[in-house]
C-alpha cells in the first residue's frame, strides 16, 4: 500500500466518520429541539393546569370563607336569639315568682293578723275567765268565811 492509497483510505474513513458524526450531531440537535419543544408544551400545559387549579382553589377558598362567615353569622344570631329567649323567660319567671311570693306573703300576713286577732280575743276571754274565777274565788271565800263565823 502506498501512501496515496493510505491517504485515500484515511480520507474515506474520515469522510465516513464525518458523515456519521454529522448524522449523529444532526440527530442529536433535532432530538434536542424536539425535546425542547415537547418540554415547552408540557411546561405550558402544566402552567395552564396549575393556573386553573389555583384559580379553582381561590374560588373554593373564597366560597368557603363566605360560607364560614354566613354560618358564623347564623350561629351568632341563633345564640343571641336563644339568650334573648332565656333572658325573657327568666324575667317572666322572676316576675311570676315575685307575684307569687307577694301573694303568699300577703296571705301569710293576713293569716298572721287573723291569728293575732284570735289571740287577742282569746286573751280577752282568758282575762274575762280569770276575772270570773277571781270573783268566784272571792265569793266562795266570803261564803266560806261567813259559814265559818
Amino acid at each position: 500500500m502506498e501512501l496515496a492509497d493510505l491517504v485515500k483510505l484515511l480520507v474515506g474513513i474520515g469522510s465516513i466518520s464525518v458523515i456519521i458524526t454529522a448524522g449523529a450531531v444532526y440527530y442529536s440537535r433535532r432530538s434536542t429541539e424536539n425535546n425542547k419543544e415537547y418540554t415547552k408544551q408540557q411546561i405550558d400545559s402544566i402552567d395552564k393546569r396549575t393556573i386553573s387549579t389555583i384559580s379553582e382553589l381561590k374560588v373554593a377558598f373564597t366560597d368557603n370563607a363566605k360560607n364560614t362567615r354566613e354560618d358564623y353569622n347564623h350561629l351568632v344570631t341563633h345564640i343571641d336569639e336563644r339568650i334573648d329567649r332565656i333572658y325573657t323567660s327568666m324575667e317572666n319567671n322572676t316576675q311570676d315568682l315575685k307575684e307569687y311570693v307577694a301573694t303568699e306573703v300577703s296571705s301569710l300576713k293576713a293569716k298572721d293578723y287573723d291569728q293575732d286577732v284570735k289571740i287577742e280575743h282569746t286573751k280577752d276571754k282568758l282575762h274575762g275567765i280569770s276575772e270570773d274565777l277571781l270573783k268566784f274565788k272571792l265569793e266562795a271565800s266570803e261564803k266560806y268565811q261567813q259559814k265559818g263565823e
